[in-house]
């Protein structure tokens, strides 16, 4: 259309329907962030796991707790992968329409 093919005018078109949305849109940056920390504790519990758990052969009552943070970190991973999943196709479908 004419007022959107001079310079940024498309993009600030784009900001001007996303306007009603803010808060979906933080919530679903916060959701991103929490979903980028979640990732970075397998590494962590792996690296606990290997370097004080199973090659010293110490600290083996750790074992089940690592394994709990492994699996609780995955699931949780999972499960906001699908909230950001729903979030996103639902803003992006009131934005749209």
């Amino acid at each position: 259309c004419p007022r959107c093919t001079g310079g940024h005018g498309l993009f600030f078109r784009m900001f001007y329907l996303m306007e009603p949305y803010w808060n979906f849109i933080f919530l679903l940056l916060g959701m991103m962030v929490m979903g980028v920390m979640l990732d970075l504790l397998p590494p962590l519990l792996t690296r606990t796991l290997v370097d004080r758990v199973l090659v010293p052969r110490q600290h083996l009552h750790w074992l089940p707790w690592i394994l709990l943070g492994l699996v609780c970190a995955s699931g949780g991973r999972q499960a906001l992968n699908v909230f950001i999943g729903q979030l996103s196709a639902t803003i992006s479908t009131r934005i749209t329409r």
